[in-house]
């Protein structure tokens, strides 16, 4: 397993070592490692600090809600707090229920006979622009659920695998009918 480090001060770049260089003996992935030369003179001695990551950290995608929810901690009256509760409720559930489009989609394309080769660079954006464009106005915009952009990589790697933007708009169709 290769473990991404930072060398810190003397170089900024990054640099792939492989976790048995780590200091760590529990390694999980929890765990950051971060080099640091031990001088200048000797480039070839480093020295390994690891650290952990801090256990109440949350997704990216799950920081408006997160937000969200410390507001309802922080109101202080009832009615607030209940405004607040509805508006988290209907958050869940669109979430819940983008999920379970995708995983739809997914189920589908299962169906689809897959293609012998992977689609150029330039077909996999053509075929993304047309089945992006489709999604949104079939399934969802991403300006009314932002959290939707964790599940387009899922059409993006649809189209890289070579599968026609036909085919992939057909499923979207069949989703669309479903709900």
């Amino acid at each position: 397993r290769i473990q991404y480090v930072r060398l810190v001060p003397f170089e900024t770049r990054r640099l792939d070592i492989l976790a048995s260089g780590c200091c760590c003996s529990q390694r999980d992935s929890n765990s950051v490692c971060f080099v640091s030369k031990d001088s200048e003179s000797q480039p070839i001695k480093f020295t390994f600090t690891c650290f952990r990551k801090p256990k109440d950290s949350i997704p990216s995608r799950d920081i408006p809600l997160h937000t969200l929810h410390r507001r309802i901690m922080m109101a202080n009256n009832m009615n607030d707090k209940n405004l607040l509760m509805k508006i988290l409720g209907l958050k869940l559930k669109r979430r819940d229920l983008i999920k379970d489009t995708m995983e739809l989609i997914e189920q589908f394309m299962f169906n689809v006979k897959q293609p012998n080769s992977n689609a150029t660079i330039d077909e996999t954006m053509d075929c993304i622009e047309v089945v992006y464009k489709e999604f949104q106005s079939k399934c969802f915009k991403i300006q009314q659920a932002p959290e939707i952009t964790g599940y387009l990589s899922t059409l993006y790697k649809y189209c890289q695998k070579g599968y026609s933007a036909e085919n992939i708009n057909e499923v979207i169709m069949k989703v669309w009918r479903l709900s």
